[in-house]
């Protein structure tokens, strides 16, 4: 498994654990430079319904083998740039707890293909979902054939509230070098390792083609706490085009057998630009 692969597995499971143990799921995993903001928890996660069926008999002290498929964000964005889709996300499919190569899996019903993150991993991205409206419900679904017979697992969960900035309007130009305030519509109620967050995600350099000075969740990102309606946010330099973007993370959900996990952001652009 990669360095990717790795950091992806342990973000699911850290998420699973928070949930577990009832704590603050923002601790899980990293890979985003939003990581390093405060994240204020909302506590427990909710419970979608799930199943997993393992097809062979346990006790408690020799539980039975189980599949598990989770997620540690689906992301569903409203102007996709550079490549981008719509709908977005990596999934992993595990059997007692190792990465299972050859399942098939779902996300509402349309079929996830496998990641370049290796076995076990499927890719969102590749199977070209239509966009996603907010509170859409999503349910994860993964079979495979495994020395015990058919497995199934799955997890129902819900992308949050809709969200949109209001201000500053699209098309305004704002001065490079220094802080904008940044409003939105909508309430934001949950935290995760990813979000609630806001900034600038890319920094176009000319007014057309794909030239960008700065792309991505990092320093240009503000971590928000639920419930918060406005932020400070900086702005770059020289962009004659820029996304503003406000992220919106959903409640995350561990199935009832505490072995599959779901959960989904929204994020929601605006085209301005900076002199």
């Amino acid at each position: 498994m990669n360095r990717s692969a790795w950091a992806f597995a342990a973000a699911i499971a850290g998420l699973a654990a928070g949930c577990s143990n009832g704590g603050d799921k923002s601790d899980a995993g990293s890979g985003n430079a939003c990581d390093s903001g405060p994240d204020a928890g909302d506590g427990g996660c909710g419970g979608g319904s799930s199943s997993s069926s393992s097809g062979q008999p346990g006790d408690a002290g020799n539980p039975p083998p189980y599949l598990s498929v989770g997620t540690a964000g689906i992301y569903a964005t409203d102007n996709p740039v550079l490549g981008e889709r719509a709908v977005e996300g990596d999934i992993l499919v595990e059997w007692n707890g190792s990465p299972l190569a050859g399942a098939t899996v779902t996300l509402n019903g349309s079929v996830i293909p496998p990641s370049a993150l290796g076995a076990g991993f499927y890719d969102v991205g590749e199977a070209n979902l239509a966009a996603l409206a907010g509170g859409s419900t999503l349910e994860l679904v993964a079979t495979a054939t495994t020395d015990g017979g058919t497995q199934t697992a799955q997890v129902t969960f819900a992308c949050p509230g809709e969200v949109a900035i209001t201000s500053p309007a699209p098309g305004t130009v704002l001065t490079g070098g220094q802080a904008v305030d940044v409003t939105w519509s909508g309430t934001l109620t949950h935290s995760a390792t990813f979000g609630p967050a806001v900034g600038v995600y890319a920094c176009f350099t000319q007014a057309t083609g794909d030239q960008v000075s700065q792309l991505g969740h990092g320093d240009w990102f503000v971590h928000l706490t639920p419930g918060q309606s406005t932020a400070q946010v900086a702005v770059p330099p020289q962009c004659a085009r820029l996304l503003m973007e406000i992220r919106a993370a959903g409640d995350t959900v561990l199935s009832a057998d505490n072995h599959s996990l779901g959960l989904c952001y929204l994020q929601r652009r605006s085209w301005m630009s900076s002199n």
